[in-house]
């Protein structure tokens, strides 16, 4: 009798301890419009995905702006862990920023948004380029897949909107980019961790070049910071105006000199 007191004891406790370790891996949650930060890193078994919310927060920033990423936590402690102490200044961890507005119900537009490492430190990346609605819904379905894993998997340890993903499984992090193509958009969206990542809007437009919305940057303590910049509209408009307003005051310098 003792004995099955205890045998059932040990049973009860080993399943405390089972419904304890699934707890702390809270559920997360994905809402179209959110963009994914993901690092990766050659040869590693994780890589590391954190919702840093809507698109909106960056998209509706004035120009110059500079605004501190939310990651819902420190993140540096996570990164060290999928990626070692050294995860910043090794060379061999890649990171991006993707997402898309498109739903399904309300919003039918396959408008996409992802980073472009710079080539150059201090220049703008070559803007990526449209494709017509049916190719970027490809791009679409495979950003819901990366979706659909993020909430499958729980949050990590460190940060409440994170979690780690098994490398090698369908629709992580690290499967969805390792061809040529991340994300079918036509190209590699990511950089290594001491790269400047330009940020784009790409519209389903065939050959139309994306809208620049500015640039993220990472530092070695995990902090990520977002800079806005005037869309390629703006940018024309500022320089009609202050072409408009030289041509004036040269006239004007022109007229006073004849008076004279």
């Amino acid at each position: 009798m003792k004995i099955k007191s205890l045998f059932t004891t040990a049973l009860l406790g080993a399943a405390a301890l089972l419904l304890a370790g699934h707890s702390a891996r809270a559920a997360l949650t994905y809402t179209a419009g959110d963009l994914f930060l993901g690092f990766k890193a050659a040869g590693a078994d994780q890589d590391y995905l954190v919702n840093i919310g809507n698109v909106s927060q960056f998209s509706s920033l004035g120009a110059g702006s500079t605004v501190t990423v939310i990651t819902g936590g420190s993140i540096s402690a996570d990164l060290g862990t999928a990626f070692g102490s050294s995860w910043f200044s090794s060379g061999s961890v890649f990171w991006s920023i993707t997402g898309t507005t498109y739903n399904g119900t309300t919003n039918l537009v396959p408008t996409l948004y992802a980073t472009r490492a710079r080539s150059i430190s201090g220049a703008q990346s070559t803007p990526w380029v449209g494709s017509a609605s049916s190719n970027q819904v490809e791009s679409v379905s495979l950003l819901q897949a990366l979706a659909g894993k993020y909430a499958q998997d729980g949050t990590a340890a460190g940060a409440s909107k994170a979690t780690f993903q098994d490398s090698a499984s369908d629709n992580s992090y690290a499967k969805l980019t390792a061809a040529t193509s991340d994300f079918s958009i036509g190209g590699s969206v990511e950089g290594s961790t001491s790269r400047t990542l330009d940020f784009y809007r790409i519209d389903p437009v065939n050959d139309q070049a994306a809208a620049y919305l500015g640039y993220f940057t990472i530092n070695g303590s995990g902090v990520v910071t977002f800079t806005a910049v005037p869309e390629p509209s703006t940018v024309a408009l500022l320089g009609l105006s202050a072409t408009a307003f030289l041509i004036f005051v040269r006239r004007r310098s022109k007229g006073k000199a004849f008076l004279s």
